[in-house]
């Protein structure tokens, strides 16, 4: 429980920089627009299709006048959860953010920031 504390505790510092930095309404409902890659836990999973739909994510969203749209893998079974990264990195098509465990990276977070996958 204190692992997804901190998941969830980084993960919100994260969205708050991004709002900080000015993210633009990109419709005229004044609202901003993100995409969100991350994998979606199974006791998640039990209750909702995807993080939208929790109640902590209803009132974030709410809250910072944002509309978030979630892609999600598996994140029950490690490779499952790599393979979908590996889709995602290899489409090139990249969301605003990307929940992973940059460790993980081929080369590491520098090799991903000079790959351009981290911004």
């Amino acid at each position: 429980m204190k692992k997804l504390f901190v998941a969830i505790s980084v993960v919100l510092m994260s969205a708050a920089m991004l709002f900080a930095q000015g993210a633009k309404a990109s419709n005229s409902d004044g609202k901003v627009h993100l995409t969100y890659w991350a994998p979606l836990n199974p006791s998640v999973s039990a209750v909702a299709q995807d993080y939208s739909e929790t109640e902590f994510w209803k009132a974030f969203m709410e809250a910072t006048n944002s509309d978030i749209t979630f892609q999600h893998v598996s994140a029950a079974n490690n490779n499952v959860k790599a393979e979908g990264f590996n889709i995602l990195i290899a489409s090139g098509d990249y969301p605003d953010i990307i929940e992973y465990d940059w460790t993980n990276y081929p080369g590491g977070p520098q090799a991903a920031i000079d790959d351009g996958v981290i911004i």
